[in-house]
Order: C-alpha cells, then sequence, then structure tokens
C-alpha cells in the first residue's frame, strides 16, 4: 500500500460506487484522507477518479403461460435514470473537494465481475470499496463484493467500512487520525501501535483471521453455583465488547485467541480470561459480551460481560483511543439488560440478581491512559492521593448504582502491579528487568483505599456483600517466585513489539515467535496469559483471607 500512496506519479484509482450509504462513506473517506488532487497548473501528477457502477444484467422472468419475458422498456428507462443518478450525486460528492478528475464507467453485470473487470482493463494502481458490514452468515448466502474483489483485483484493494457506532460525538475520522497523531508523536511506540489499530478499523485486512464472537442459545447452568455472573471492568476482562465500537482499543485479530477454543474474539490474552476461567470454576458457560446481537432473550441468563479495553472509573479515561463503554457507561448497559430480564423473570429478577455475583475490576486505565499518560496527564493537576480520592469517589458512587440496581454479591478485584508489565519495564532505562517502583506505589494507594471502601459498604448497603480481591499481592508474588508456579518469563511478553516485547501490541502481520505460551506470564505489552488467568481464578475462588477480604468466591457464593 505504501507503494501506491507515495508514487509521485498520477494515479488511477477506481472507486465502485453504488445507491448504498456505504459506498458513499468509502468514496468521502477517500477523497478526506488519500487523495492526491490535481495542482492548480494543471500537472498530471495528480490522481484520477473512476467511478464504476455495475447496473444488473437485464433478467428472463417466467410468466404463466410458461412463456418468457426481458424487462420491458418502462423498466429499463427506470433503471437508466436510476443509473444516472447514482453517477451525478458521486461525481458531485467529488466536485466538492477541489480539482479532480473524473471519469465515469456505468457497466452491465454482476458487480463483483464488472470491478475486477475495469480494474484490470484500465491497469488501476488502487481499487476502493464500501463494506456492507455482513456477518459471516450474511457473507456467504449473499457474497460480498469486497471480498470478492480483494481476492481477484489486480491491484491494491482499499476497503472501507463505515463506522458501526460512534457515541462520543460525531467525530470525522481525519479529525480522529490526525488528534492520534498529535498524541502519538509523543511516544515512536505507540504510534506505530495506535494508527494499525485505528486504520484496520476502517480498512479490512484480508487473509487475517478475524472471527465473530457467539454463543449458543440453549443456556445450561445446571449445576452452577450462581444462576449467572455480570462482568463490570476493562481490557483484562473484554470479551470483544470494543470490536465494533470507533477505537483503536481492539483484540479481534490473530494472534489473540490463539489457544482459545472459538479462537480471536476480542479477548486480550491467547486464551480465556480471569471471568472465564471464574466462570469455570462457578459451573457457568461462558459470559457472552453485551455488544453482540446474540446477548438477548435466554442467552442474558447466564449473565452479561459489559467489559470494554481502555475504560476507567472517570470519564474521560481512554477518551483518546476513541470510543469505550465506562464504568459509567457499563452501569447503563446493565439497566438495558435489566429490562429484558425483567421480561423473561418478572418478580423472579431480584432474587435472581441477589443470588447472582457481579465482578468489577476498575481502576488500571485510571492511571495507565490517563493520570499517567502524556495526554491528558491528570498528573499535573493531581498528586497521586488526590487522585485516589478523586477514584474512590467515583468508585463509591457507581458500587451504589450496581447496588441499587440489584446487585448484592459484589467482587471487587484491585489494580494488578502496574509498573511489573513489560510495556513500563521495557521502556526504563533500567536493563535489569525490575518492576517501576513508582507506577506500583500508585497502585497501592489505590488498592488500600479500595479495600477500605468495600469494608465500609459492607455495613451501609443493607444485604450486601462485596469482596476485596489483591490481584497486586497475588501477582507480584507470582513474579517474584515465578518458577515455583511454573513460568520462566517474568517480565517479557509472549507476543509484542521492542524491548521486553512491551512497547508495542500484538500485530497480525508478524509472526508469533513463543510457542510454550504457558511458560509467559505475560501475553502482551500489558495483558496476562491463559495460565496466569487461571491461578488467579482459582486464588480468588478458594483463596486464603490474605488476599481474597472477608472471604473468598466460594464461600461468598454459598452464603
Amino acid at each position: 500500500m505504501a507503494d501506491v500512496v507515495n508514487s509521485a506519479t498520477g494515479r488511477r484509482i477506481v472507486v465502485a460506487v453504488d445507491e448504498s450509504e456505504e459506498s458513499t462513506y468509502a468514496l468521502r473517506w477517500f477523497l478526506r484522507n488519500l487523495l492526491r488532487a490535481v495542482p492548480a497548473e494543471g500537472s498530471e501528477a495528480g490522481d484520477t477518479l473512476i467511478l464504476v457502477y455495475a447496473r444488473p444484467s437485464p433478467r428472463v422472468y417466467p410468466a404463466m403461460d410458461g412463456a418468457v419475458y426481458l424487462f420491458d422498456e418502462e423498466v429499463a428507462a427506470t433503471m437508466d435514470k436510476h443509473s444516472k443518478d447514482v453517477m451525478e450525486k458521486a461525481q458531485s460528492i467529488c466536485e466538492g473537494h477541489g480539482n479532480v478528475k473524473v471519469e465515469v464507467k456505468v457497466c452491465i453485470g454482476d458487480a463483483r465481475d464488472v470491478i475486477c473487470q475495469v480494474v484490470e482493463k484500465l491497469g488501476a494502481d488502487l481499487l476502493v470499496i464500501g463494506s456492507h458490514g455482513y456477518g459471516f452468515i450474511k457473507r456467504s448466502f449473499l457474497g460480498s463484493v469486497s471480498d470478492h474483489c480483494a481476492r481477484n483485483a489486480k491491484c491494491p484493494v482499499l476497503i472501507v467500512k463505515r463506522e458501526i457506532r460512534i457515541r462520543i460525538g460525531q467525530i470525522e475520522s481525519t479529525l480522529k487520525i490526525l488528534f492520534l497523531i498529535q498524541i502519538l508523536a509523543l511516544e515512536e511506540y505507540f504510534l506505530v501501535e495506535v494508527l494499525f489499530m485505528f486504520l484496520s478499523h476502517l480498512v479490512e485486512l484480508p487473509l487475517i483471521g478475524m472471527y465473530t464472537f457467539t454463543v449458543s442459545d440453549v443456556v445450561n447452568t445446571e449445576g452452577a453455583q450462581v444462576p449467572a455472573m455480570f462482568v463490570f471492568g476493562d481490557s483484562l476482562v473484554d470479551p470483544g465488547n470494543n470490536n465494533d465500537l470507533l477505537t483503536v482499543a481492539k483484540a479481534n485479530y490473530y494472534p489473540n485467541g490463539v489457544d482459545f477454543a472459538i479462537g480471536t474474539t476480542g479477548r486480550y490474552c491467547n486464551g480465556g480470561t480471569v471471568v472465564d476461567h471464574l466462570g469455570n470454576l462457578l459451573g457457568l458457560p461462558l459470559i457472552p459480551p453485551f455488544n453482540s446481537p446474540t446477548t438477548t432473550g435466554s442467552n442474558i441468563l447466564r449473565g452479561v460481560n459489559y467489559g470494554s479495553a481502555a475504560s476507567g472509573i472517570l470519564w474521560d479515561t481512554g477518551l483518546i483511543y476513541g470510543d469505550v463503554f465506562t464504568m459509567d457507561d457499563q452501569i447503563q448497559n446493565l439497566n438495558i439488560t435489566l429490562q429484558q430480564l425483567r421480561l423473561l423473570l418478572g418478580n423472579g429478577t431480584a432474587d435472581f440478581l441477589a443470588r447472582s455475583l457481579f465482578f468489577v475490576g476498575m481502576g488500571a486505565n485510571d492511571y495507565i491512559n490517563n493520570y499517567l499518560h502524556p495526554l491528558p496527564r491528570k498528573s499535573r493537576k493531581y498528586t497521586p492521593v488526590a487522585f485516589s480520592q478523586l477514584l474512590i469517589q467515583e468508585y463509591r458512587r457507581q458500587l451504589e448504582d450496581l447496588h441499587d440496581l440489584g446487585a448484592r454479591k459484589i467482587l471487587v478485584a484491585g489494580v494488578p502491579p502496574l509498573g511489573c508489565t513489560p510495556n513500563q519495564i521495557g521502556g526504563s532505562n533500567d536493563s535489569r528487568g525490575e518492576c517501576i517502583r513508582s507506577s506500583n506505589t500508585l497502585a497501592v494507594q489505590f488498592n488500600s483505599q479500595v479495600k477500605l471502601l468495600v469494608h465500609q459498604l459492607n455495613t451501609t448497603l443493607p444485604g450486601s456483600s462485596l469482596l476485596f480481591w489483591d490481584t497486586y499481592s497475588l501477582i507480584h508474588n507470582i513474579i517474584d517466585n515465578y518458577l515455583l508456579y511454573g513460568f520462566k518469563y517474568p517480565n517479557k511478553a509472549c507476543c509484542g513489539v521492542g524491548r521486553s516485547k512491551g512497547q508495542v501490541m500484538c500485530l497480525p502481520l508478524l509472526p508469533l515467535e513463543c510457542r510454550n505460551r504457558s511458560e509467559y506470564i505475560f501475553w502482551d505489552p500489558y495483558h496476562a496469559t491463559d495460565a496466569l488467568n487461571a491461578i488467579a481464578a482459582k486464588d480468588a475462588y478458594q483463596g486464603t483471607l490474605h488476599l481474597t477480604f472477608p472471604m473468598n468466591v466460594e464461600q461468598l457464593v454459598r452464603s
């Protein structure tokens, strides 16, 4: 693609157009972001856009008497007018973008074949085409023009996807890219990672394994220790909720999920997250993501996972990455689920919620992507103590909101040792690979206040049982004694780029070099491997009071 974009000669760009909004969006996006217009002096170095519209072939229709008929003249005239209207609309869009050379071609036939034939005949340098966003089933039955062209066109293909959901204002893609570049200029490695991930949302990458997480319509929780589990958190528990959000914080590409039974889902892990393993210990099937279209009806009777990568307690945590579900958003999403639950369970809803487990794990991103980040970097405004107090104030309100909605058994996970991630270690000047003390101090301060908050809420919220899970001490102990737990690499990521493989997240175009992934504590620069998640979940489930206060999960669900 770089060769196309950087060519010094005039390019011939074929743009497939039709009457759809997706086609219009693709044309506008290309004009805004990649067009090289013709200079005013008339140089031939600018782009030439060839707008191609594929008109359906005349069809033969059987009549009741056995005869066959073609389109009549009136129908043909209507189709001609429609073709003309489509092309005039596309041309008017181009005219609004300055000095652009435009050619139009209306061809008769199947769009998949027509587009590829025009590309080959004209020797096009690039094909731009919109994506209708069909899921796997629709692609299988209807056929995808973009998929066909990506595999058969004799030139590079740019498949542009529309934003599926934008909740933080209607932000234009170009402005968001420019804003990200301003941020990323502060961190060179971050630039590579975020630009790749952001563009991967807009441009489909053929031949890269992509999976959509689905769950069975049959819910079987017989023998489970709780009727359901509702999960709130960040990328440590996100099962793929960010996949369809306009954000760079998503993991819906290989090698994420390389060891997971259902493949790549959007989890930041080679296998299961800590709540996947905890749910298994409780006898529950996989908890479905809130943002999945199948998370409705009886599927929500096993619970719902609202976790969203890059999110935090504060409303602006994760904003630099685009659209995420903040903790407040996740609580609002629970409200949506409750409306369905009341239809399913009626008067039994309150008892169902009271017996279910609510997992809450927030706070890490409020430090990594907010307090410590160059932008917005609240460390310029707050002292560490003042910032943790701000977080606790908001966290208290959010946990009280969960209680008001019916949560009674709540597991609150503390923040892990932030300074021990490969990202922190790899970004330091210390060649010994030791944890960054200043970052860990922030985590300890926050956790001590969360533990106190849990104790206070247990006395003020009627009928509630909240647990504090000290993930910091657990993971730090595993890192310090990694050989005893069967690990070989305590401070190096299995998948990533840079020092300690901690400066850039996993990228789909790079080979996965670590074969024995169970020997690593960290999967990528920030997140744990399936092996560590399994150990952690078992600790939460049946650990000692040293790490789970005032009891463990097994004792909680039996109470």
